[in-house]
């Protein structure tokens, strides 16, 4: 080849290598040679001045033309192309690690030639975005008649006759014909020998300088403007026609990508145009363009691979998804790569390594013995211990640590207290160790009570153990005790608790601290309230002996917009096959007459599981464990005697739920198989705990296979890494609540329960942010915890393939079964008579009923909807993202614009909360949660909210200043909005951040006042650029959604009546929440008033009562005036306490109000 002339290279190029047919070649490829005139530079539209040169201009020598059908040039490949800078520049800036200028490109050039890319075609200047419409002979015009059966124009045979040329001979107007002949499909292809390739086999082809086959910049304004089909192009479009697109099979995947992305587009503008588009796709290896494939495959074989071409739509779905899960797998990857960083591991390190270094942290290191836990002896007289009982399940921590604990505890005639995570399981406790629970004990007469007494209690009944001064005081379960004392998640009471639990361990001789896998934080805030040096910690571990086992391992990969069951509330079922080939196995072995135990961490899927499996097989018996539906006789003796309660009632099946993740044992071998549920927010700690209450799935004497199915549906796929660090759980918890309340006291001159709040504020939750940080990690590497541990007790873990039609087949079934639940619940709290629950907990489900409709009612006032079964489906049992909360919500962001006094009534109300708990003072009910005043607090000054909500802002676009404000105020306040989330939406992290679109920011916080934004229309805005337009879901929406499933032959549409129904109902219901909660504010504003005064009068800055009317200044904006009044009454009592007293009142009062500080003193005096 390199011995020929350049036009015989071309000729090669051409006819051999891109099997264009020798005549069509001739009539569409001229050659221009430069004479010393620069005749092709002339022709490619260069000005080329011939005197007083300072630039001599690039020398192409000669160019290969591809002529248009009237003889203009459209393209020109040079015999001495010359260097494409934009190209080199781009190699040279890989090469040399920095940005190059096309300045530097010659000079570098000339340093480093080996990164020279070259222009292998020219463009005339000034020709844009033409595409190609080559002139034809009259062989290749008959050819393409006969391939689509059009008659060929008469002039045209005739030519082909007695022409000079005869077949060879050029013919105009082709392009006219094609145009007028829409039978007559057309191929686009990019460049300009693959359309004289697929002319040459007869198919009317039209080709483009690359794949961006569409104007996307207007050619006058030299603007950006949206993809349209160019004129050129348009003239084609006939609705009907057929358009296939075969653009070139690159290999590199960025080129490939881009070339995907111009497919769509231009298949978009055809196919919205009227046109049946098809894709012509190969595999890349047999050729990159379609010149390439015939020349290499044949004629025939393009001509299949034509009739194999895909429709545009079905394609671009496959592609779009592909894509999909490719950027999703990119950004998963770049995000476990930030992890990594985080804890101090390369970026490609993988989930399993990441989570070992997570666990070591968390965890006690060093040696662990093989073996059961031996009898503990109690320290000497006047010595204290506290020791750390680190045991898998089944080394004996209970039956022989604690057990020797309280016997010996006996002899010396001390008092004990254990501790246990519930109420039932601390009565399961004191059966097993035979002592008392404190009900059973404080039931006793006071005279009759014993001197040496140990009893059981939860966290929450702590402050109801002052009576008993205890030597010894031990935690069973300390993992889950421990962080709830922390977190304050404890009943009624949580203060008077956890003041009563530092003060047991303070003064106790010895603390016990039983768990598998313990927390160093756990150690750390016992070993802290209870004031040991690290001397009088005495850590024993114990492993039990390695068992066969098997772990079948489902795991859920969860779609977007999926439900807990695996179908989408919106559209068609979303296939959740993991699960349903996990409950096939349930079902399988009870249709074999096989008895399954069902560990589940989710108390609806447990009924609901029991609920299908009931209708299957309505011979046999099941027993769902819950701690809220579960009769409370049924649920006590399954916690009294877990294992004797399967076998006594013959049942099939049972269901357990998370009220005994802990604390119970199921010993012997009824059970035949196990099938265990976890959801998506559960920590790896939970399920372990969970599933191993059935000793035998330990043990494996007759169990030998473990069926575990990991949901992930809900759970933040990449959570904000921060998540897995103290430090982020600790600014959550650093934006004290209690400020408003300090405040307060400092100003009532309370300076005992200021001092209180401000220390409980630093040294309650201490360690509460490291036990959150674990809580994330055990939650987002869940899998890797667990085969850590299962691959420790030498357990084999198999993760099964799912059956691909297990959904087809039960999710269904469970669709009606849940929304049976859903019914039943519904029906029952519409029936039920609301009243207030006694104690902490319900004493079963009806109490619970009827408590719940209490609270409703609370709410609701005599609203009619509570009565009606429907309304409560759809506002209390289904409420999806628009409830109750957050109805209430809206209302308090109203009450604070609109009624400022009642809204400091409301912060004083909260702030009295807490200094009285503080004070140990009974407490009133408050008008709302403190969750929906905290929220309320911080949305009443978002941009844009209160307007959307008065219907002042009933449409918006992408790119309005409010929007983008309202995302501005939505990142700025993440932390705070994070902190009072609810505990399991805390956990996806920060939902606000630079990453988040403006939109989703704004909808976020609509969604947080029960409102949704959809999109409305695509709209133009002020400086013609296309936009989107949003507003409040309708009614009218969700009726068309609804019409929709209903064409369709769809039945799964409950959730859109209820969501429905919602809107219909939404400012009936809005009105009576706002109407209750403005007069309960007011009803209890007295009871409130008589604290204050109560708190005054023991705490304040005079012993003597003080009347201090509704106090709304110390809470008040400036712009809020205080009464002079109280001011003036507090400066005379300040001045009868002493000169200190007057001071601290005048650093407190005198910033916030100075003019009524000075005008206080001078009638105070």
């Amino acid at each position: 080849m390199s011995n020929l002339t350049f036009k015989q290279r071309i000729e090669h190029e051409c006819i051999v290598e891109s099997a264009i047919a020798p005549t069509l070649y001739k009539a569409a490829v001229s050659f221009i040679e430069d004479s010393g005139r620069w005749e092709p530079n002339e022709e490619l539209g260069y000005t080329v001045s011939r005197f007083w040169e300072t630039q001599r201009p690039h020398s192409f020598r000669e160019l290969a033309c591809f002529r248009q059908e009237l003889g203009e040039l459209w393209q020109a490949k040079p015999e001495n192309p010359q260097v494409n800078r934009q190209k080199s520049a781009q190699r040279l800036s890989q090469a040399l690690g920095r940005p190059v200028e096309k300045s530097e490109v010659s000079g570098l050039l000339r340093l480093h030639p080996e990164h020279t890319v070259l222009r292998k075609y020219e463009t005339p200047l000034g020709a844009g975005s033409t595409p190609y419409l080559p002139p034809v002979t009259a062989g290749v015009w008959q050819h393409v008649a006969t391939r689509y059966g059009v008659e060929c124009p008469a002039e045209v045979s005739l030519a082909a006759l007695v022409g000079l040329g005869g077949e060879d001979t050029v013919v105009s107007g082709f392009w006219d014909w094609v145009t007028a002949n829409p039978e007559i499909d057309i191929l686009f292809t990019e460049g300009g020998k693959k359309v004289l390739a697929a002319l040459s086999q007869g198919y009317a082809a039209i080709g483009f300088y690359g794949f961006r086959a569409y104007q996307a910049h207007d050619p006058i304004l030299k603007t950006k403007i949206a993809p349209r089909l160019m004129p050129e192009v348009q003239r084609f479009i006939q609705p009907g026609r057929h358009a296939y697109i075969a653009f070139d099979q690159d290999e590199k995947p960025e080129t490939r990508h881009d070339v995907e992305q111009g497919r769509a587009v231009f298949a978009g503008l055809l196919t919205t145009a009227g046109c049946d588009v098809r894709l012509v796709l190969w595999d890349g290896s047999l050729g990159k363009g379609i010149d390439d494939f015939i020349a290499a495959q044949g004629a025939e074989a393009f001509e299949q691979l034509i009739d194999q071409a895909k429709p545009s739509a079905q394609h671009e779905r496959t592609r779009q998804r592909a894509w999909a899960r490719q950027k999703r797998e990119n950004e998963r990857q770049a995000w476990l790569g930030q992890v990594a960083t985080l804890v101090g591991l390369p970026e490609d390190a993988d989930r399993m390594a990441i989570a070992k270094v997570f666990r070591d942290r968390a965890r006690l290191s060093g040696t662990v013995e093989v073996g059961h836990f031996p009898r503990l002896t109690l320290p000497a007289e006047g010595d204290r211990q506290l020791i750390v009982l680190d045991g898998s399940k089944m080394t004996r921590k209970t039956s022989v640590g604690l057990r020797s604990i309280v016997e010996e505890g006996h002899l010396r005639r001390w008092c004990g207290v254990l501790f246990s995570p519930t109420r039932v399981l601390a009565a399961n406790l004191a059966y097993e160790l035979d002592i008392l629970t404190i009900d059973q004990y404080l039931a006793l007469p006071p005279d009759n009570r014993p001197a040496v007494v140990w009893v059981t209690a939860c966290p929450e009944s702590a402050h109801k153990l002052r009576s008993i001064s205890a030597n010894v005081v031990a935690f069973d379960e300390a993992n889950e005790c421990i962080p709830r004392v922390e977190s304050g998640e404890l009943g009624n009471h949580p203060e008077l608790a956890r003041q009563a639990v530092k003060e047991l361990l303070g003064s106790a001789d010895v603390v016990v601290l039983a768990q598998d896998g313990i927390y160093r934080p756990t150690i750390a805030a016992t070993q802290r309230w209870g004031n040991f040096d690290p001397t009088q910690v005495v850590v024993l571990r114990r492993h039990r002996p390695k068992t066969e086992m098997e772990i079948a391992l489902y795991l859920d990969q969860a779609g977007v917009g999926e439900a807990w069951d695996g179908t989408a509330r919106e559209s068609n079922p979303k296939a959740n096959n993991a699960f349903y080939t996990w409950f096939a196995g349930i079902e399988n072995a009870v249709s074999h007459g096989q008895t399954v135990i069902i560990p589940s961490g989710s108390e609806g899927k447990a009924r609901t599981i029991h609920r299908v499996l009931r209708g299957l097989h309505p011979d046999l018996k099941g027993q769902p464990i819950d701690g809220k539906y579960t009769p409370h006789r049924v649920r006590t003796e399954f916690a009294k005697n877990p294992t004797t309660f399967a076998p006594k009632h013959d049942l099939a099946w049972l269901p357990t739920s998370p009220v005994f993740n802990s604390g119970v044992s199921i010993e012997g071998t009824y059970f035949d198989q196990q099938f265990e549920y976890a959801r998506a927010f559960e920590t790896a700690s939970s399920i372990s705990q969970r599933g191993e209450r059935n000793r035998d799935a330990i043990r494996g004497e007759k169990i030998k296979r473990r069926n575990v199915y990991i949901a992930s549906r809900g759970l933040a796929t990449m959570p904000h890494p921060a998540v897995f660090t103290p430090d982020y759980w600790r600014s959550l918890l650093a934006g004290d609540p209690n400020t408003d309340a300090i405040n307060l006291a400092q100003q009532m001159g309370c300076m005992e329960i200021a001092s209180r709040l401000g220390q409980a504020s630093a040294d309650d939750w201490l360690e509460l942010p490291e036990f959150l940080a674990i809580q994330a990690q055990e939650t987002y590497f869940k899998v890797e915890f667990l085969r850590m541990e299962w691959e420790s007790n030498g357990w084999a873990v198999t993760e099964i393939v799912h059956d691909p039609q297990a959904a087809e087949t039960w999710s269904q079934t469970f669709y009606e079964a849940t929304q049976n639940l859903i019914a039943q619940k519904g029906r029952t709290l519409a029936r039920a008579k609301g009243k207030k629950q006694a104690g902490d907990e319900p004493a079963g489900a009806i109490e619970a009923t009827k408590h719940h409709k209490w609270e409703l009612q609370q709410k609701l006032g005599d609203y009619p909807g509570l009565n009606n079964p429907e309304w409560i489906e759809s506002w209390v049992i289904d409420s999806g993202t628009t409830g109750l909360f957050e109805l209430r919500v809206r209302s308090l962001v109203c009450i604070a614009h609109e009624q400022p006094s009642l809204w400091a009534e409301l912060a004083r109300q909260h702030a009295l909360n807490a200094i009285a708990r503080a004070g140990q003072h009974d407490t009133a009910d408050l008008p709302c949660t403190a969750r929906e005043f905290a929220i309320a607090q911080l949305l009443k000054d978002a941009p844009g909210l209160y307007s959307v909500i008065k219907e002042q802002l009933t449409d918006w676009t992408n790119k309005d200043v409010v929007v983008a404000q309202a995302a501005a105020w939505a990142r700025e306040n993440a932390i705070s909005l994070a902190s009072a989330s609810s505990s399991h939406q805390r956990i996806h992290g920060l939902q606000f951040t630079s990453k988040t679109p403006l939109i989703r920011c704004f909808h976020k916080l609509l969604q947080m006042v029960g409102l949704d934004g959809v999109c409305n229309r695509k709209i133009t805005t002020g400086d013609d650029t296309r936009g989107l337009q949003y507003r409040l879901v309708k009614a009218v929406d969700i009726e068309a959604k609804l019409a929709g499933k209903l064409a369709d032959n769809g039945d799964r549409v409950h959730s859109l009546q209820r969501q429905h129904k919602r809107i219909e109902t939404d400012s009936e219901v809005f009105d009576a929440l706002d109407q209750v909660l403005k007069q309960r504010v007011g009803d209890l504003t007295p009871a409130w008033d008589a604290i204050a005064a109560q708190v005054l009068e023991k705490y304040g800055l005079s012993r003597t009562s003080v009347e201090i009317r509704s106090l709304t200044e110390v809470l008040d904006t400036p712009d809020l005036q205080a009464s002079i009044q109280d001011i003036s009454a507090l400066v005379h009592l300040a001045q009868e306490s002493g000169a200190e007293a007057l001071h601290q009142l005048r650093q407190t009062i005198k910033p916030l109000y100075p003019n009524l500080w000075r005008l206080a003193l001078g009638t105070a005096a």
